[in-house]
């Protein structure tokens, strides 16, 4: 995954960097190095955000969400669910996702 942001960051791809800075932080998640993978998904954060894919901003909250429950930390872990689940409520980002999975 890293050789796929580097190769988007040489090509100014930012949402494949946004895809592959979120997709590093969910599998660094798994091997337990929560603070690197929290600063992976928050620069997929600021990615989608600056990008305005909601979908992509639900899906790192989510992933925030999980890495704070992984830790420990509850209360961090519900606020990070529940603004990807605003965030998707708001916009019909799950209607595109599904949408988008059909094609």
């Amino acid at each position: 995954m890293r050789l796929g942001l580097a190769a988007a960051r040489r090509l100014g791809d930012l949402a494949a960097q946004a895809r592959a800075h979120r997709q590093i932080g969910r599998d660094l998640v798994f091997v337990g190095e929560y603070d690197t993978a929290r600063f992976q998904l928050r620069r997929a954060l600021r990615l989608y955000r600056a990008l305005g894919d909601v979908a992509g901003i639900c899906e790192t909250q989510r992933g925030l969400a999980v890495t704070y429950f992984h830790e420990q930390r509850r209360a961090m872990a519900k606020g990070h669910d529940d603004a990807g689940l605003s965030t998707c409520s708001c916009s019909n980002a799950i209607e595109v996702s599904a949408s988008l999975a059909t094609v």
